[in-house]
C-alpha cells in the first residue's frame, strides 16, 4: 500500500485522464496501476516500450508514468470513488491485421470476469506464479487482479525463465498453497527435460493463447507434476470457453457465455463483452457438441495484393507442403510496394547459411507455389529463414518482431534480424544475416565485399542496448579481435554478456568465429552520481 501511495502522491498535480503505464516489475506495476484507479485515471497497457509504439500513442495520451518509481512519500492523497460503468484500463494490440487496435476494459466487465474466474478455480488456496506480460489482458487478469481478489500471493518478479519457475514451485513444495502457474503455448512447449524439477503438493497450469497441442499438454503436466487447464478466448471477449485437454479436447462456455453457431462460425454473447446483450462474431470457425464444441481453425485472412484477393492462409497450408518446412507464416509488411513477406521455419539441417544457399531455397519455393496453382503476384517477395515463428507469450505472432525480421528493407545500415534467444538473466543471442545491400559494404570491397569490423562494433552496440537497456556513456573497446570476415548473405549469432561494466559479445557463423571483445560503459547511475 505505500507503494500504491507513492505514485499517487506522484500523480497528485498532474493531468487526469489516459497514462500509459509500462512495468515490467510485477509489484511495482500492481502499485502504479493501482494509484491509476484510485487517482480516477485510465491505464493505458501497451503490449511493449519501444518508441515507434510510445509515437503511435503520443497523442492520444495524457501522460507516462516513469519507469522507475517514485520516492516514498508521507503526504496522504485522497482515494477517489470507482464507478463501475468507468474504463479501468486500455489494452493495446495490434490486431489480427497489424493494424493497431485499442481495446477498453471498464471495471464492471473486468469484474464479472474475475468472478467467473474464481467460480472455475474453486476453493483451494492458490499461489499464482505467472510467465505471461501482465500487459496483455490474460497476464494481468491471471497473473495480478485475480490474486487480488483472492487474496492469494503472486510471484515478485519475472517467472519467464525455466529455472526461475522451477525455483518458485521449490518454495510452494512445504506449504498448505498449491502453485497455479499461468502460461501460454509457447512457453509450455520450451519447457526443459529436466529430472529435477521440484515434486510435491497440488500444481495446475493454465494456458492461454492459442490451443494448446496434445504433445505440448502431457509434456508439461508430466514435467511438472500438474493437473493442465486450457482457456479459450481473446482480448475483445475475455474467456470464452475452457477445457482440460489430457481428458477431453471439448471447449466448455464459462458460466454466463452463450455460443452458437451459424454457418460454422461461433457467434457469443457474454458478460465480459462491452456490450453483453449483443451477440459477438468470433473469427473462429467450430463444430458444435453436445457438450460443447471443437475450434476448427482461423477464418480465411484475405488481403489485396496488387489488386488481386490472397488468400493468406492458403499460402501458408502450401507452403508447409514442402517437407523441410516446419511451419510458414505469410504476412502484409506495410511497405510502399505493397508485396507480402514469408516467415518460414526450418530444421538446423535445411537453414541457408550462404548468399547461394539463400538464394536456392527461396528460388525452389517460390517455384513450388506456382506449381500449385498460386498466382505471381501473390508469391511473396520478402523471405525469412527462423528457427521458431515469432510468438508472444500469448502464443500469438508478435507484430514487433514481425516488424523486426523486415526492419533491413528500409533501414539499409542494419543486419537482418532472425529471432532472439534470451539464455538468462543478462546473457541473449540473437541470429543475424548480412543484407546484400548492407549499406556499410559500399566501397568495402567491390570484387569480394565483407562487413567493415567498425559495423559488427556497432551492431553489438546497438543490440545490447536493446537487450538490455540503456548502458550509459561508452568509454572503451577492449580485448577486439577478428578471426574471420563476414560477407552478404552470411547467416550468423551475435551472443551478447552484460557485465557490470559493459558487454562482451562475440561474433560466430557456421564456419567459426568471426569477431570478439568487450565493451567498456559507464552505467547511467555512476554518470549521475559522477
Amino acid at each position: 500500500m505505500r507503494r500504491s501511495a507513492a505514485w499517487r502522491a506522484w500523480l497528485d498535480g498532474r493531468p487526469g485522464g489516459r497514462w500509459l503505464l509500462h512495468q515490467p516489475d510485477p509489484l511495482e506495476f500492481t502499485a502504479a496501476l493501482l494509484a491509476l484507479w484510485e487517482s480516477g485515471r485510465i491505464a493505458v497497457l501497451p503490449g511493449d516500450s519501444t518508441e515507434a509504439t510510445r509515437g503511435r500513442l503520443h497523442g492520444a495520451l495524457d501522460g507516462v508514468l516513469p519507469r522507475t518509481p517514485p520516492a516514498e512519500v508521507t503526504a496522504a492523497v485522497p482515494v477517489k470513488a470507482i464507478s463501475p460503468s468507468s474504463i479501468a484500463v486500455e489494452i493495446h494490440t495490434s490486431g489480427s491485421t497489424g493494424e493497431p487496435e485499442w481495446m477498453p476494459k471498464r471495471f464492471d466487465q473486468l469484474d464479472a470476469e474475475l468472478e467467473a474466474l474464481a467460480a472455475w478455480l474453486g476453493d483451494e488456496r492458490w499461489a499464482v506464479i505467472s510467465q505471461v506480460s501482465h500487459q496483455h489482458l490474460f497476464g494481468l487478469t491471471l497473473g495480478i487482479l485475480l490474486p487480488l481478489c483472492l487474496g492469494a500471493p503472486f510471484s515478485g518478479g519475472t517467472s519467464r525463465y525455466p529455472e526461475i519457475l522451477a525455483m518458485r514451485l521449490g518454495q510452494l513444495t512445504d506449504t498448505a498453497l498449491a502453485a497455479l502457474v499461468v502460461s501460454s503455448p509457447s512457453q509450455l512447449s520450451r519447457l526443459p527435460s529436466w529430472s529435477d524439477w521440484p515434486r510435491g503438493g497440488r500444481r495446475c497450469l493454465i494456458s492461454a493463447g492459442a490451443p494448446l497441442s496434445a504433445e505440448t499438454a502431457r509434456s508439461a503436466a508430466q514435467l511438472l507434476d500438474a493437473e493442465m487447464l486450457d482457456l479459450y478466448g481473446s482480448s475483445e471477449t475475455g474467456v470464452i470457453a475452457s477445457r482440460r485437454p489430457l481428458e477431453n479436447p471439448l471447449w466448455r462456455p464459462f458460466e454466463g457465455v452463450e455460443c452458437r453457431l451459424e454457418s460454422s462460425r461461433l457467434l457469443l454473447r457474454s458478460p465480459f463483452l462491452a456490450d453483453p446483450t449483443e451477440w459477438w462474431e468470433q473469427p473462429d470457425e467450430i463444430r458444435s457438441q453436445p457438450d460443447g464444441f471443437h475450434l476448427l481453425k482461423r477464418r480465411d485472412r484475405i488481403l489485396k495484393v496488387a489488386g488481386k484477393r490472397v488468400s493468406l492462409d492458403t499460402l501458408d497450408i502450401s507452403l508447409r507442403r514442402d517437407q523441410r518446412v516446419l511451419d510458414a507464416r505469410c504476412v502484409p509488411i506495410g511497405n510502399t510496394d505493397g508485396r507480402l513477406g514469408a516467415i518460414v521455419v526450418l530444421g538446423e539441417e535445411h537453414l541457408p547459411h550462404r548468399r547461394g544457399e539463400r538464394r536456392a531455397l527461396t528460388s525452389q519455393l517460390r517455384q513450388r507455389l506456382l506449381g500449385q496453382g498460386i498466382e505471381a503476384v501473390a508469391i511473396p517477395r520478402y523471405w525469412r529463414f527462423v528457427e521458431r515463428l515469432p510468438l508472444n507469450l500469448q502464443g500469438k505472432l508478435d507484430q514487433g518482431a514481425i516488424a523486426r525480421l523486415f526492419a533491413d528493407l528500409d533501414d539499409h545500415y542494419r543486419p537482418r534480424w532472425l529471432g532472439c534467444d534470451a539464455l538468462a538473466a543478462g546473457r541473449c543471442t540473437i541470429t543475424l544475416e548480412v543484407p546484400e545491400r548492407l549499406a556499410q559494404l559500399r566501397g568495402h570491397f567491390e570484387d569480394c565485399p565483407i562487413v567493415p569490423g567498425v559495423a559488427l562494433v556497432d551492431w553489438a552496440a546497438s543490440l545490447g542496448e536493446e537487450c538490455f537497456g540503456p548502458l550509459g556513456r561508452f568509454t572503451a573497446l577492449e580485448q577486439l579481435k577478428f578471426q574471420r570476415p563476414l560477407r552478404p548473405g552470411m547467416r550468423f549469432r551475435l551472443e551478447l554478456s552484460q557485465r557490470a561494466d559493459g558487454v562482451q559479445f562475440h561474433i560466430d557463423s557456421r564456419l567459426g568465429r568471426h569477431c570478439s571483445g568487450r565493451l567498456a560503459f559507464t552505467s547511467p547511475e555512476e554518470q549521475r552520481n559522477g
